[in-house]
């Protein structure tokens, strides 16, 4: 449900924090890493790699040998795409702009008559093709999160990857969420079908309003919730009333935490917007849990499952009641 652009920076920050950790603690992890992402296979004195978070002007995560003869930058992408005025190497900014990465990467590591070499290497939840750049230097290269999940993590001495790897797909990047589902057994078919039937009512209820976006899951340690983010087709009444600050209305589907919810959140651009549709929806669902609006002036109305005997109906009210106006 952390539809933010800060929300996905901050996991991807907490992403690469702890890839790092893991970098600098358990060399053969570095070596496999620096091997099967970065290319680097040396099996000769392969050196232990300076491991380097958020370096200003060249991306989030850093190898470098101590001398610079080699060095690979990281960009990191969960959900989020790459900026294109400073991070995207496809781009002429990217090489050019006093803001652009490989500006920045060639200040730092300038060749100076060493054999050194400077990689910037991007990775996202499918791998872009970035051989055709309108500069050669630095050398640039797109990896997928697939690429890391090739690294060996299932000896008994390497815990400390399996629990990054566990991380990752606790933190929603789709090539690790494996790695929280296994020994998992829904013992009753029934309990499979219910799932099909929350994505079919999910999808119903979106299809009603014209909207189409991707399924959104998150799953902990303290529960999960399952939902689609709200763009309508119809979008002039919507956006009038909420008056959002992007194409994202809000976000609907079930939550189990504490209990088992039907959640609805607006994503309201003002205060103003925000306190219009909390007294909106608290005079007409005196049934559910209408939260005041948060700092970010979102507004959330929250129902008990067990309260609800037509799901798919009771998130169309709550659409429709702002709407209409009801």
């Amino acid at each position: 449900m952390d539809a933010t652009d800060e929300g996905m920076h901050q996991k991807e920050r907490f992403a690469v924090a702890i890839l790092a950790l893991v970098l600098k603690h358990d060399l053969e992890f570095q070596r496999d890493f620096l091997c099967k992402v970065c290319g680097y296979c040396e099996a000769e004195e392969v050196k232990r790699f300076l491991v380097e978070l958020e370096v200003a002007g060249c991306g989030d995560l850093v190898l470098r040998t101590e001398n610079d003869s080699e060095v690979y930058i990281f960009e990191f992408k969960i959900r989020a795409d790459m900026q294109g005025h400073n991070q995207d190497p496809r781009k002429l900014e990217f090489f050019a702009s006093a803001k652009g990465y490989g500006a920045g990467i060639k200040d730092r590591y300038k060749p100076d008559g060493k054999a050194r070499r400077a990689t910037y290497i991007v990775i996202e939840n499918d791998a872009t093709d970035l051989s055709l750049t309108p500069e050669k230097i630095p050398e640039c290269v797109g990896k997928s999160w697939r690429d890391i999940g090739k690294c060996t993590y299932d000896h008994e001495d390497r815990t400390l990857v399996l629990d990054l790897f566990k991380s990752f797909g606790l933190l929603g990047i789709p090539e690790f969420i494996h790695m929280n589902t296994k020994n998992i057994s829904l013992g009753h078919g029934d309990t499979t079908l219910s799932a099909v039937k929350l994505c079919k009512v999910l999808e119903a209820v979106a299809g009603h309003f014209g909207s189409k976006p991707k399924p959104d899951v998150e799953l902990d340690s303290q529960g999960g919730y399952i939902g689609l983010n709200f763009i309508p087709n119809d979008s002039e009444e919507w956006y009038k009333l909420v008056q959002p600050k992007n194409r994202i209305i809000g976000w609907f589907g079930y939550a189990q935490y504490a209990s088992s919810t039907l959640d609805v959140w607006f994503y309201c651009g003002n205060a103003k917007a925000a306190a219009q549709i909390h007294e909106l929806l608290s005079r007409r669902f005196s049934e559910a849990k209408v939260s005041p609006p948060d700092a970010k002036n979102n507004v959330l109305i929250s129902l008990l499952a067990e309260k609800s005997k037509d799901n798919q109906e009771w998130f169309i009210s709550v659409f429709e009641t702002l709407v209409q106006r009801k």
